[in-house]
This record gives C-alpha cells, structure tokens and sequence, in this order.
C-alpha cells in the first residue's frame, strides 16, 4: 500500500509536470504598427522562454455619431480593412522564432477601455506597451491610474528610442524563465 501511495504521488508530479510543459505565455500588444518597434519588440519577446503567443491589437478611434449610421458603417468596414492589412504587413517584418505564436487583431475605442474589456476575458497573462504611445492614448494621469488599478494583469512598459537605448540590442538581453 505505501507503495501504490508512491506510485501514485510520482504519477500526480508527472502530470503537473506535463501541464507545465504545455503552459503558453499569451501577451496582449497594443501597437500603431511602427517599424521603429520591431526590434525593441523582438528585445522584450526574447527574454522570455517556453510557448509564446503574442496577439498585435490595433486600435481604430471610435466611430462619430455612432457606428449604426450608414455612412459610417461603410467607412469603419473600411478603416477596419486597412488596419488589419498594416497589422498583417507589420507582423510578418517580426523575426521568426520556434515557439513564438503572432496573432492580430483589430478593435475600435478607447485603448484604455480595450485592454481592461481583454484583460477581464482572462486570456492573456500581460500586457506589453511602449510607453510613449500609451500616453498619447491616455487623457491624464488620473486615467492611467484608474486603468493600472483596474486591470488584474501586469502591464509592462518599455521605451525605445534611435538606437541609444539597450534594450535595442536584444542579443544582450537575458531569458527570463517564467
């Protein structure tokens, strides 16, 4: 019987081991599709390993007069259409890496407003954004903080700039077990 319990407790480790494995790290990105980006985003994916699953969101302002209006139905399908076709462009420029998933999608709204509906739907473990484009999205500080407080999941910032900022030069950059 101590042995059945045995058996039993190494077949329970095995099993979590096994979930472990299979454990993928899904991060949300809000981006506005700047080249400039790609290698301070690659820098940021890379410090991390295991499965990665990185969704691009570009983020369409919301619709005037409300979307139900003919004309602007027509004209959202429209900007919704060219959106997705820079995220598209601007996905395939990321370099490629065994294990790291690229997704995209489009939404139409407020960024804040965006990523706390996404962060609550439980499907992503952070959300990754550079910084100066988040504030051009933010109105004032007191809609940052409420955004930071709302949301359950860690939202990192990260800065580029032309060249001169390290996180630039990702082959120096560390993996970060997670």
């Amino acid at each position: 019987m101590l042995q059945k319990v045995d058996k039993e407790n190494n077949k329970d480790h095995e099993t979590s081991m096994d979930l472990d494995k299979n454990n993928i790290i899904k991060v949300l990105f809000p981006t506005r599709c700047n080249d400039d980006l790609i290698t301070s985003i690659y820098a940021f994916i890379k410090m991390f390993s295991g499965k990665i699953s990185v969704d691009f969101l570009n983020i369409l302002p919301p619709t005037e007069n409300g979307p139900c209006m003919k004309k602007n139905i027509k004209n959202s399908m429209y900007d919704r259409a060219i959106a997705e076709k820079e995220l598209y462009k601007f996905v395939k420029k990321l370099p490629k890496r065994e294990n790291l998933f690229y997704n995209y999608r489009v939404a139409e709204g407020e960024l804040s407003d965006i990523i706390l509906n996404l962060s609550e739907e439980g499907n992503y473990n952070m959300i990754a954004i550079e910084a100066k484009e988040f504030c051009s999205h933010a109105n004032n500080i007191i809609d940052v903080m409420k955004l930071l407080d709302s949301v359950g999941i860690p939202i990192i910032f990260f800065e580029w700039g032309k060249g001169d900022s390290e996180i630039h030069n990702y082959k120096d950059v560390e993996e970060v077990k997670v």
